[in-house]
This record gives structure tokens, sequence and C-alpha cells, in this order.
């Protein structure tokens, strides 16, 4: 991954981080498609070695989404994904 890229990563994740600071969920205070689609993105990354540790709301957030339905099925998905990105990165993602 390029370093801009990891750059825009990193400044995307800061806007959520900021969206979760007054919210139980990225749009408000209700689940809402945000949370799905963005759940999916976020699955992948951490499956792809990236550590949420640096962003509390969004660590928060994430294991809330842990008990969603379908949370499993997406987690499935989203270690395929990742292994496919991994073996096509040299070196680590992040």
């Amino acid at each position: 991954m390029s370093q801009s890229a990891r750059d825009a990563l990193k400044e995307t994740l800061i806007i959520i981080e900021g969206f979760l600071s007054n919210s139980k969920w990225i749009a408000g205070d209700n689940l809402t498609i945000a949370d799905f689609s963005s759940v999916a993105i976020i699955s992948t990354i951490t499956e792809c070695g990236y550590d949420l540790s640096q962003h509390a709301n969004i660590s928060r957030w994430y294991e809330q989404c842990q008990s969603l339905p379908g949370f499993e099925a997406n987690l499935e998905g989203a270690k395929g994904l990742a292994e496919r990105l991994k073996s096509k990165v040299e070196g680590t993602v992040f």
C-alpha cells in the first residue's frame, strides 16, 4: 500500500472517530446503513493488521457491531478479502 493510501485511510478514520465521539453509531444514535457499510470496511482493515487501539471511539463502535446479526458472516468475508489483499502486497499492508 502506498504512503498516500495509508495517509488517506488514517484521515478517513480520524473523521469516523469524530463522528463517533458524539454518538453511539456512525450517523447518530440509531443503527443505519452507514454502520453496515463501514463495518465491512473496518473488518477488512483489521484483518489486514490495522490496529484500532489508537481510535477509542471506533474500537467501541466496532465492539458493539460484533453483536449485530450477520457480523460473523461479514467477518468471514473480511478474512477472505484480507488474505487476497495481503497476497498482493509485499511486506505488511499497513
